[in-house]
């Protein structure tokens, strides 16, 4: 934020008082900057296909023909499947998330250190 000399002045681009440039240019650059920390570490994307892969091959095996309901399908076969399905991308999403904090981390400190500067 400008300190507060700078509060009545004009903002460049249509931004909000006191900020830099507009919130949509800030996101557009957050967002360029994670994408290429995201793509330039490979052993990252690896983690999560082989995560992935295995945890499809867990819930494969376990739940093996759990979808193949009667008809009319029961109110328990219902929610099995969607038991199933809540489970896996619950499980899914949070090994993803426990493994990308590293990354996001690692990128914050590196974002602090080029400020200071």
């Amino acid at each position: 934020r400008f300190g507060p000399s700078m509060k009545d002045s004009a903002a460049p681009d249509g931004a909000a008082a006191g900020y830099a440039q507009a919130f949509s240019r800030q996101l557009l650059e957050c967002t360029r900057k994670l994408y290429k920390a995201y793509w330039r570490m490979p052993q990252y994307n690896l983690l999560r296909l082989l995560m992935t892969t295995a945890c499809g091959l867990v819930y494969g095996t376990m739940y093996y023909k759990v979808g193949q309901v009667s008809n009319p399908a029961s109110i328990g076969n219902v929610q099995n499947v969607m038991g199933v399905l809540f489970s896996g991308s619950n499980f899914l999403g949070n090994i993803n998330l426990m493994s990308s904090m590293p990354v996001f981390s690692m990128e914050r400190v590196v974002s602090r250190q080029t400020c200071r500067i």
